[in-house]
């Protein structure tokens, strides 16, 4: 599946008019914590049916049409481990609707409660994710194929999760 790099609003404008129709959306972010007050986004990956984004906030995107898709009750937000995304998110959209929070999910079913996003998609789908873009700094710019690659896997099982 081919993954879109946004950094401009008429693009971020045109994904959220898809979004209002998705069966669901597949989130994550990617912030920098460790040398800020509180905590900056740097990317914002979502996926649907079909289409991987990644969103640069850093490169002067505008997210705020993502707000309306994003609070929306109708379309499911699935997020892994959803409490630092919606920390990071909630400044910018307030709350989001509808979520569905996979490790709480696979806690209920008996696996670990903090069980991470990689080794669940290895244990319930027998996918072996990369983890060599794990302690990047999402901050500089140019991102690179494989920071790209590895952010648009953090969605891409979401749905299947």
């Amino acid at each position: 599946m081919s993954v879109d790099t946004l950094t401009d609003d008429a693009a971020v404008a045109r994904l959220a008019g898809r979004l209002e129709g998705a069966p669901y959306i597949g989130l994550d972010t990617e912030f920098l914590r460790e040398r800020t007050y509180r905590p900056q986004l740097c990317l914002l990956q979502l996926s649907t049916p079909g289409e991987i984004t990644c969103i640069d906030p850093l490169a002067g995107a505008s997210l705020k049409p993502l707000t309306s898709a994003l609070a929306s009750t109708s379309v499911p937000k699935v997020i892994h481990a959803a409490r630092q995304d919606l920390e990071v998110l909630w400044p910018l959209f307030g709350r989001l609707g509808n979520v569905f929070d996979t490790q709480v999910a696979a806690g209920l079913t008996g696996l670990p409660a903090q069980i991470g996003y990689s080794e669940l998609v290895r244990r319930l789908l027998d996918i072996e994710l990369a983890k060599s873009e794990t302690r990047t700094d999402w901050s500089r710019r140019p991102l690179s194929k494989a920071q790209l690659d590895y952010a648009a896997d953090d969605v891409c099982h979401l749905a299947a999760l």
